[in-house]
């Protein structure tokens, strides 16, 4: 009869596939200090004996000490995230590295990303994002959500933290983070009925309480946090007292007045709108977003910026074809659970 070890041992590696690692998480990486800790989970550094890769991230799950519905959202996060890995072309997305059984524990060995967070971005802003680099931004969220949308998972806590950069210089490119609320399903259309997610960015029928989509909660907290690097403000507002909160994203509407709404552009506004929409149905898609004016208005202007240089190349008799991507990388560029995110 097969050991508790064992068990979990033979479950991982039937979950995380070809992600799973054999023996001892310490023969492969060394494991430093600790940078977070969370109530079900502790984040520490991790560097590859002999340097081979750069530093890496271990998180470490007590599965044993974990709850049945618990258990089944690290189930969930790992399903996510090696979907995503395999087919993140664009790298828009943190991937995972491999998982070990250390005894009672799970251990996740995920790419470190290093730079700041958006809201951290925004925080240190002096005045605020300039419209361009919030579009640029959010072209690049826009295509980690429909990598998501593609592979039938969705995120289900979107707000400007979990996007982070993978390095803390110029050179640093977004990528979306943390996916321990992940979901995925081969139905898009199924209605789940779970509380989970942050609450100024929760959309409607989640504050009802209600069976909801996670695709369209997700485009709903996409518009909240694309409100928020606009004006550094929710939407609907924050406060201690959820009722009030809730009350206000059931039926109020985005306000866009004040100084910092002046000079925003109308198709942002409009885009903004059109996702934070009441009715989950009548949401744009990522994919739609990304085709939206405002979003549309980068890509343009990048390709005329390209054109350009193109035949002051040619009429120079300089060599222009390296700056035929002009600057990719640039920062501009079914049950009810207490499961919020604080």
């Amino acid at each position: 009869m097969a050991s508790r070890d064992e068990h979990l041992t033979n479950q991982t590696r039937v979950l995380a596939e070809e992600f799973f690692a054999e023996g001892s998480v310490h023969k492969r990486w060394e494991i430093g200090q600790l940078l977070r800790s969370s109530r079900y989970c502790e984040f520490f550094e991790a560097a590859e004996r002999g340097g081979k890769k750069e530093n890496a991230l271990c998180k470490k799950i007590p599965f044993k000490e974990l709850d049945s519905f618990q258990k089944k959202n690290v189930t969930s996060e790992i399903q996510v995230i090696k979907k995503i890995t395999r087919a993140d072309k664009l790298h828009r997305c943190q991937h995972i590295i491999e998982v070990y059984v250390n005894g009672d524990d799970l251990l996740m060995i995920l790419e470190r990303l290093t730079g700041e967070d958006l809201f951290d971005r925004l925080s240190k802003a002096e005045g605020g994002l300039s419209e361009d680099e919030v579009r640029s931004h959010a072209k690049i969220m826009l295509e980690a959500l429909i990598l998501l949308q593609q592979l039938g998972c969705a995120h289900r806590n979107i707000k400007p933290e979990v996007f982070k950069f993978s390095r803390p210089d110029e050179l640093g490119e977004l990528r979306m983070s943390d996916f321990s609320f992940g979901y995925q399903s081969d139905n898009p259309n199924k209605l789940i009925k779970q509380l989970c997610g942050t609450p100024p960015y929760l959309p409607p029928e989640i504050c009802r309480n209600q069976f909801y989509k996670p695709v369209l909660a997700d485009m709903w907290s996409f518009g909240a946090s694309l409100y928020v690097l606009f004006s550094g403000t929710f939407p609907f507002g924050s406060g201690d007292k959820l009722d009030p909160l809730f009350n206000r994203i059931q039926n109020a509407q985005p306000s866009f007045s004040g100084s910092k709404w002046k000079s925003i552009s109308e198709p942002a506004k409009d885009l903004i709108c059109k996702l934070l929409k009441k009715e989950p149905e009548e949401r744009l898609s990522a994919a739609e977003a990304v085709d939206s004016p405002f979003i549309r208005y980068a890509t343009l202007r990048q390709r005329f910026r390209v054109s350009c240089f193109a035949l002051a190349g040619e009429s120079s008799g300089t060599d222009f074809l390296h700056v035929s991507t002009v600057c990719p990388n640039q920062s501009y560029c079914d049950e009810q659970v207490d499961a919020v995110s604080r």
